[in-house]
């Protein structure tokens, strides 16, 4: 299958050569804005002003007496068409706005609640500067806000920042940015840091030092040929980043048919409610993406040695395709864009082919989509000591079920991996090379508790370690090449995988 490999920054910029590899091996962007240098100047259709509000208590509202945009530091206002203004409330969605007296102020914004002017020029204008005139009230003028650029209205990239800023009543303030300039937010002046949505809103209060302020919506959707015009697989991803622990994520979901109408991220037609999460740690991480016309494959690793993975699209199902038409699958480290951090290597943050818990989403052949994983998660985790739970996916042979306990169904543990709850291991740490180092290769099944096999991970393996192999190592068999990966930094005889490399 195709792949390749190399090197990223950030999540926005692995987003953009997923793009480049997918695009070049037969796949169609359907949306994703691949330009992500963010040194001014940028001339752009759309710009706007996110205000955040960042404190608990005080004053409830923020307000403006005075927005100008200026192509020159000192220009004249270019925002001069009253009807190009957009002016609401981000939590909401609305407008609604107080004005009067000339002074447009948010309604009760609250401590995890923002608003935004924005304004269309209609064609690409380049900006430099932002002179505001804040509220005739003293405590009642924007606090922290950004300034972004968007091309179509939809994806953003922030130009300018200002936080923690103190305004008398009715105080002009004048904020530029030179030619050349890079917001301290990027990572450098060719790379944009996109992070956060508005489904972010309510995961953090923290908007001053959040990694999802910026609200990018950073979203690109691809479509893969699939089996045929009817049953094609449609990829969503999007980015996002938590500085204040070094972690990197995009979030993946799937669909079965792309409306250019349905622009929110969970619109599509056959959507799981819940996307997954691939993380990775901060700095520059090395990649390997694998595709053919049915799905993909990304694997990361950051450092010298911590490999994570995803898997969407479809699995190679235990049915003929017109009885099983979408068997679509996803696999990855997480669950959640917040609930966990890249530099705790705890069980929760797995492979594709051993993923945590609710990391992975399997459509069923009636058309539901069911959450599973294999990682306990306390009481939720679905099973109990007496086999007894309601049916989700997992992935055979590795892990399944509580790792403190042993399952009645199908055997005991299957696999696990570090420490003193994941001893006494059966099958995968039972297994041991042949007396010509041989290891079997075991198909990454997707088996349902009550079910049995979903499906498989198309060109993804099972291989005990057996003390014989290492990251990165490729094996030939029968002329065709398969790359060993671990789960993360462990390295037992249950925490390898292969990726098929034809």
């Amino acid at each position: 299958m195709p792949f390749s490999t190399g090197t990223a920054i950030n999540s926005t910029d692995l987003l953009k050569k997923i793009n480049t590899h997918l695009v070049a091996n037969g796949w169609t962007n359907l949306r994703g804005e691949t330009d992500i240098v963010p040194a001014s100047p940028k001339a752009a259709r759309y710009w706007r002003m996110i205000v955040f509000e960042t404190q608990t208590t005080g004053n409830v509202t923020r307000g403006i007496q005075l927005f100008n945009l200026r192509g020159t530091p000192g220009g004249a206002n270019l925002c001069t068409n009253a009807a190009s203004f957009t002016i609401s409330d981000i939590g909401t969605g609305s407008a609604s706005l107080l004005i009067s007296g000339g002074i447009v102020r948010s309604s009760n914004i609250g401590p995890s609640r923002a608003w935004k002017v924005q304004y269309d020029f209609g064609s690409a204008t380049t900006i430099r500067e932002l002179y505001m005139r804040g509220d005739s009230t003293t405590g009642n003028s924007p606090r922290s806000f950004v300034i972004q650029w968007s091309y179509d209205g939809e994806v953003w990239t922030t130009m300018f920042e200002a936080t923690s800023l103190s305004w008398t009543a009715s105080e002009n303030k004048t904020f530029t940015w030179n030619d050349g300039y890079v917001s301290p937010v990027h990572p450098s002046s060719t790379i944009a840091r996109r992070s956060g949505s508005f489904e972010d809103f309510g995961e953090d209060t923290n908007w001053e030092g959040s990694g999802f302020r910026h609200m990018s919506e950073d979203h690109y959707s691809w479509q893969a040929p699939g089996y045929d015009a009817t049953r094609r697989v449609y990829v969503k991803a999007r980015s996002h980043s938590v500085p204040a622990n070094s972690t990197e994520l995009i979030e993946f979901n799937f669909s079965i048919a792309y409306n250019l109408n349905l622009r929110g991220f969970f619109e599509q037609t056959g959507t799981s409610p819940n996307s997954v999460y691939h993380m990775f740690g901060a700095g520059t991480i090395n990649y390997w993406i694998y595709s053919n016309s049915k799905r993909f494959i990304l694997i990361t690793r950051t450092g010298a040695s911590d490999y994570t993975s995803t898997y969407v699209g479809f699995m190679s199902a235990f049915a003929l395709p017109d009885y099983y038409p979408f068997p679509l699958v996803m696999s990855s480290t997480s669950s959640s864009r917040s609930g966990f951090n890249y530099v705790t290597t705890d069980n929760a943050l797995s492979s594709m082919a051993d993923p945590g818990w609710q990391a992975m989403a399997a459509r069923y052949w009636d058309g539901t989509i069911k959450r599973g994983g294999q990682r306990n998660d306390g009481p939720n985790d679905g099973w109990t000591v007496s086999g007894g739970a309601s049916p989700f996916p997992f992935i055979w042979p590795h892990f399944f079920g509580k790792s403190s306990t042993n399952e009645r169904w199908p055997t005991n543990r299957g696999a696990g991996t570090t420490g003193s709850l994941y001893s006494n291991q059966t099958l995968m740490e039972k297994l041991i090379p042949t007396q010509q180092n041989d290891l079997p290769l075991i198909p990454a099944l997707v088996q349902d508790h009550e079910y049995g096999n979903l499906g498989a991970l198309d060109g993804v393996f099972i291989l005990p370690g057996g003390g014989i192999v290492a990251a990165e190592q490729t094996m030939t068999i029968s002329a065709v090449n398969y790359r060993i990966f671990p789960n993360r930094t462990r390295r037992l005889g249950a925490s390898w995988f292969a990726v098929r490399e034809d």
